[in-house]
């Protein structure tokens, strides 16, 4: 297994993984790398987190995506709600469930602000030519119903994506997605 050659440092929420239903994630397949990875990219001046993480989902996947609402502890206060900054639970959360802080070089580091999104009802057909001119992936879904507290399947869920955060980032989201939507598992904790 392979770690990234730049250091990598993931904040989790209580401190855009892609789903479809059947349970699936799309992994992207970087054909001249021969890599296996998340959807990820830049956010666009004017542009709110969700709304990048969307754009760069869609252009990297050729899926239209909505980010998906999430039972989760977050530190994100209620709109205006004046509250202690402490971590607390919240139903339908659809702010980042994970942060990672890649560090490139000493003094340049990249945020990746990871949501969780599932294909848009009614526009589950893979569209081409979404991608940019300097990317070359190819999107595959891959099913993740899995028994979320069997280490094992876990592993062997994520186990195409070539960095082990990125094993980390999905295994968080396939846990959340359970805790939040137990039925869509065929099997469900007893």
């Amino acid at each position: 297994m392979a770690a990234s050659k730049w250091p990598v440092t993931q904040l989790y929420s209580q401190e855009f993984v892609n789903f479809r239903n059947p349970l699936q994630i799309c992994l992207l397949h970087h054909l001249r790398k021969d890599e296996w990875l998340l959807p990820k990219g830049r956010q666009d001046q004017g542009e709110s987190l969700s709304e990048a993480s969307l754009r760069e989902t869609y252009e990297e996947t050729g899926f239209v995506c909505t980010v998906l609402p999430i039972n989760m502890e977050t530190r994100s206060p209620s709109s205006g709600v004046d509250m202690k900054d402490r971590p607390h639970f919240v139903r339908g959360c659809t702010e980042p469930f994970t942060v990672s802080l890649r560090h490139v070089s000493e003094r340049d580091i990249k945020f990746i602000w990871w949501f969780i999104s599932r294909v848009a009802s009614g526009d589950a057909e893979k569209r081409s030519g979404t991608q940019m001119r300097s990317e070359n992936f190819e999107s595959v879904l891959y099913n993740v119903d899995v028994d979320v507290e069997d280490e094992e399947a876990l592993n062997a869920a994520v186990g195409r994506l070539t960095y082990d955060n990125d094993r980390e980032i999905v295994k968080m989201a396939i846990r959340l997605v359970y805790g939040t939507y137990p039925e869509w598992f065929s099997r469900e904790k007893d």
